[in-house]
């Protein structure tokens, strides 16, 4: 309870109580520690860099210290604030030193090395690298620094320390760790575009069907950087081992093959691959994900026929897989064809048929497309979703300045709510409406979510709309937790 009190606290932007709050949960070390992360997070989610340094330190364990700390550097750096971050970063390589046990204070050091890395710090993350002894832990930060160099565009740097991970994982004795860490050189040299080393180094250093597996990750990088013939090359091969190597075929290898040979554009491949997947269930998954792939790829006729031909599509499975056509069509603004897909998802009281549609609305609300918006959110059977989706568009036709037809879909919205006989769903349906509303009517839409749901749940939508109520609710509860009077 205080935990989430805290979150939602500090949410209506009072860190000082809010780390009240957190730091009340005293009795169980563990519990506390857990909470001053999670408001950690959600500050640094809310750019609150400051407040969020400040949880940190109130955090006792070193573990946790670092790892927070970790954390808030790594965001820091991807929200463009890279000197901090590699301040922030030294400090946990510093606190780590306290950590107890080699190999969880050499894991806290690659961390923050690989953190300082992107933050564009590849000296300091370098020796803060040399500075780890275990070889395995070592071969995995070089690996993990170097694809931070690549993805900074410092190719040779990288390229430089992918080898050198892949030369450091020859000195690991555990065949296991040696092989993970292998897999991490192979990454790092696929970041920097050097897919003959990485494929030597799997042919090398893992065995069957492990190779495999790994082939097949490689292939995908391949596709991914628009070599499709190396990719088609490479899944050939991994599938022709398979075949050569392991005649039972187990779905674990199957799946991935299946995923990479959808990648390169080999669909025949895959369908063979996903098709041979003995368990049902596993198979489902690997038939959507080929019709991910292929949607994604703007081939929507071949996502429809993995989604026809497959002998398990019929019902939710079939629905499920229309969904994600749905989806595709409406990311790139195909919003006829999505439309057209939603509509043929079996079943016209289907909860997927409805996330379809509500998927369809959100796209063409914002893309400006209101009329389809609109047309979506109607014919979304779902009450919840339907008032989600009429409640955003009303906002989003308002910004555009059509005030009246703005007015008519709210209006619409908040009808439907109050037709709805769940009193959990309907308190999240007036919830959604809160938010959306003008700040006069938020209060009483708020009000009839109260009402008929559990307050508890409300927190983060009292931090937006009545701040005021949830300071008031926090001081009592602390109050009441501690013995301590309200912060003030």
């Amino acid at each position: 309870m205080l935990t989430s009190l805290a979150l939602a606290i500090a949410a209506a932007g009072d860190v000082r109580r809010a780390e009240a709050a957190a730091v009340a949960i005293a009795a169980d070390p563990v519990r506390r520690a857990e909470a001053l992360t999670a408001l950690l997070e959600a500050l640094a989610a809310a750019g609150n860099w400051a407040g969020a340094a400040a949880v940190a330190g109130a955090i006792r364990s070193p573990v946790r210290r670092t790892d927070a700390l970790t954390f808030l550097a790594q965001a820091m750096a991807a929200a463009g604030r890279a000197e901090e971050a590699v301040t922030l970063a030294k400090q946990a390589a510093t606190v780590a030193t306290a950590i107890t046990g080699r190999r969880r204070q050499e894991k806290a050091m690659a961390a923050a090395a690989t953190v300082m890395a992107v933050a564009g710090d590849f000296d300091g993350s370098e020796a803060l690298v040399r500075a780890i002894t275990g070889c395995y832990r070592r071969s995995r930060a070089l690996a993990d620094t170097a694809q931070a160099a690549a993805a900074a565009g410092n190719l040779e740097r990288a390229r430089d320390l992918a080898l050198q991970a892949a030369e450091a994982t020859r000195a690991i004795a555990d065949q296991v760790r040696r092989e993970a860490a292998q897999m991490s050189a192979v990454q790092a040299l696929t970041a920097v575009g050097d897919f003959e080393r990485a494929e030597a180094l799997i042919s090398a250093g893992t065995h069957q069907p492990q190779r495999s597996v790994a082939l097949a990750a490689l292939a995908q990088a391949a596709a991914a950087a628009g070599n499709l013939e190396q990719a088609k090359t490479l899944v050939r091969r991994a599938a022709d081992q398979v075949d050569d190597v392991i005649p039972y075929r187990p779905s674990w290898l199957l799946i991935p093959l299946a995923q990479a040979a959808a990648a390169a554009g080999e669909y025949d491949l895959a369908a063979t691959m996903a098709g041979a997947v003995a368990d049902l269930a596993q198979r489902m998954e690997a038939l959507i994900n080929l019709v991910k792939t292929a949607a994604a790829a703007g081939d929507y006729e071949r996502a429809q026929a993995f989604a026809d031909a497959s002998s398990c599509g019929i019902g939710r499975s079939k629905a499920s897989m229309l969904m994600t056509v749905v989806w595709a069509a409406s990311s790139v603004g195909d919003f006829e064809r999505a439309q057209a897909f939603a509509q043929s998802i079996p079943g016209l009281k289907s909860s997927l048929r409805s996330s379809a549609m509500a998927a369809l609305a959100q796209a063409a609300t914002a893309a400006g497309e209101f009329d389809l918006a609109e047309a979506a959110a109607g014919d979304i059977d779902d009450s919840g979703q339907r008032v989600a989706a009429l409640a955003a568009l009303a906002n989003a036709v308002a910004t555009a300045g059509h005030l009246e037809r703005a007015r008519t879909l709210a209006q619409r919205a908040e009808k439907t709510a109050r037709e709805m006989t769940d009193p959990t769903e309907q308190a999240r349906a007036f919830t959604a409406l809160a938010v959306k509303a003008e700040p006069a009517h938020a209060s009483s839409l708020l009000a009839c979510a109260l009402t008929v749901g559990d307050w508890t749940e409300l927190l983060g939508v009292l931090a937006q709309i009545e701040p005021s109520v949830l300071i008031a609710v926090s001081d009592e509860y602390v109050t009441a937790q501690t013995g301590v009077a309200k912060v003030t």
